[in-house]
């Protein structure tokens, strides 16, 4: 994202915060913008953020399971269901089921898939392409958006078509925001 945004010749300054305190830095005025956030973020944010509206990286959430009758996360009765660690968008999703088997990796979670000790498992489109092979033949079932876009502060929206440029200059050039920095 700093390459997209300095190629676009547009001066910013990257920080790192604690993950709790970005949101109340730019609600304080303290930041101007954050970068990778869903666009439930104005949910906390409110009327202080603005999204900016092209996505830096799309991406879905999926179900995947190999039986084609799981097509939802209700469907699973107690059924076990996989989770990686330390994804939110994963443990709202499950917050109610019963059976949830929470693993460090993708490689493992994918492993008890096909062991057949997990019916089914939630994943990133990224991370699901890469494992393209491993989950051939089974049912993914799109249950939500996971693309992640810039906030700025609602005072700063007026800046929100030249990042937006600036993203899709970075895409045309055949880039993503998931390659490794060359």
């Amino acid at each position: 994202f700093k390459t997209a945004i300095a190629d676009a010749n547009i001066c910013a300054t990257f920080m790192k915060f604690p993950m709790g305190r970005y949101s109340t830095a730019l609600i304080e005025g303290r930041i101007d913008g954050i970068v990778f956030r869903v666009p439930a973020f104005k949910k906390v944010l409110g009327e202080a953020g603005h999204m900016v509206p092209e996505a830096v990286i799309s991406g879905t959430a999926l179900l995947v399971s190999f039986d084609p009758e799981i097509t939802s996360p209700g469907v699973l009765g107690t059924q076990p269901i996989g989770i990686r660690g330390g994804t939110g968008w994963t443990k709202n999703i499950v917050r109610n089921h019963p059976n949830v088997i929470e693993s460090h990796s993708y490689d493992n979670l994918i492993e008890l898939l096909t062991k057949k000790r997990v019916k089914a498992l939630l994943i990133n489109s990224a991370s699901a392409q890469k494992f393209k092979t491993e989950l051939q033949g089974t049912t993914q079932t799109t249950i939500g958006d996971l693309s992640v876009y810039v906030w700025l502060r609602s005072d700063l929206q007026y800046r929100s078509d030249e990042i937006a440029e600036a993203i899709r200059a970075y895409k045309a050039q055949g880039k993503t925001f998931l390659d490794p920095i060359s």
